[in-house]
C-alpha cells in the first residue's frame, strides 16, 4: 500500500493547472456576481414601479372612499363649530374613527412597504455593484 501512495504523489508536479486558469476563473465569477446584480436591479425596478402603480390607484381609492363617508362633513364640522366640537371632543373623535375608511388606508401600507423594500434593494445593489467589483 506505501509503494502505490508513493508511486502516486511522485509525479504531482505534471499536474499544474494551465497558467490561464485562475484568471478564467475569477472571471467567470465576477460575471455570475455581475448577473445576479443586474438580476436584482431589474427586480427593484419592478418593484418600485408597480408598488408605484398600486400606491398611485390606492390613494385614489382612498380619496373616493373619504368623499363617499361622512368623513369630510365631520371634518368640516370642526372648522364651523369649534365650540360644539370642544364641548364633546370624545364623541367627535369616536364619530371620526367611525366614519373613517380604514380598510383603505389598510390597503395602501402593503404597497408603501414593498416600495420602500425594493427602494433599499435598488439602493443596496446599485452601491454595490458600484463600489465593490472584484478585481
Amino acid at each position: 500500500m506505501n509503494e502505490k501512495l508513493s508511486q502516486l504523489f511522485k509525479n504531482t508536479q505534471d499536474l499544474e493547472p494551465s497558467t490561464g486558469l485562475e484568471a478564467f476563473i475569477l472571471a467567470k465569477i465576477e460575471a455570475i456576481g455581475e448577473k445576479r446584480t443586474q438580476r436584482r436591479l431589474v427586480l427593484s425596478y419592478a418593484g418600485i414601479f408597480s408598488s408605484i402603480i398600486a400606491v398611485f390607484y390606492l390613494a385614489m381609492s382612498l380619496g373616493s372612499g373619504i368623499v363617499e363617508s361622512e368623513f369630510f362633513s365631520l371634518v368640516s364640522l370642526a372648522f364651523s363649530d369649534l365650540g360644539v366640537v370642544l364641548a364633546n371632543w370624545k364623541n367627535f373623535a369616536y364619530s371620526l374613527l367611525e366614519t373613517f375608511p380604514a380598510i383603505y388606508a389598510a390597503a395602501i401600507a402593503a404597497p408603501i412597504f414593498t416600495l420602500l423594500l425594493s427602494i433599499n434593494g435598488y439602493l443596496n445593489n446599485h452601491n454595490h455593484s458600484r463600489y465593490y467589483k472584484a478585481v
